[in-house]
């Protein structure tokens, strides 16, 4: 099921979350092959300078808690830089009588987007920041407000999940 697409140089990438790979197009519509990807790849991809994509997966750490990282992949699938790592977001569970299934938290995770000239923009919900990364993967700058995040209550949750929970019923 292709959910992300991003030009990287003269080729169309498109990310694949159900199969866990990267499809290689040419511009002209010719299949290249399809490149697994380790971890859990983001949805989101970008075209960076040079080719390259820049997307998010999730990694286990030793203590089993779980971060994000903002990267950039070579065509192959492969990390080349890892610009930032976020603590991924907490998740509530979903239960109908269809199943269950696990839903990430609606704010707190990452948001990235690349630059033609291969800098990097990213941030996270948890608080009012953007960071900037030149293409090596050093900061550049951090910019940060101090903006009270509104509530997110049980009303608000439901409120996405209704709609959710009556497919399934």
């Amino acid at each position: 099921m292709p959910v992300g697409l991003a030009i990287a140089g003269d080729r169309l990438i498109v990310s694949d979350l159900g199969n866990r790979w990267l499809s290689n197009w040419d511009l002209e519509g010719a299949h290249l092959g399809d490149v697994p990807m380790s971890g859990r790849l983001d949805m989101t991809i970008f075209g960076a300078a040079g080719g390259s994509i820049v997307g998010a997966t999730s990694r286990r750490l030793e203590d089993r808690s779980s971060v994000i990282d903002v990267a950039l992949f070579s065509i192959e699938g492969a990390e080349t830089v890892r610009y930032a790592s976020f603590p991924e977001p907490d998740a509530f569970a979903l239960v109908t009588d269809a199943g269950g299934f696990v839903v990430p938290r609606l704010t707190g995770g990452p948001s990235f987007t690349a630059a033609a000239s291969g800098e990097v923009y990213a941030t996270v919900g948890e608080e009012y920041q953007v960071l900037a990364f030149d293409p090596s993967g050093s900061p550049l700058w951090a910019l940060r407000a101090a903006r009270p995040r509104q509530p997110f209550g049980e009303e608000n949750k439901n409120a996405v999940l209704d709609p959710v929970r009556d497919r399934f019923e």
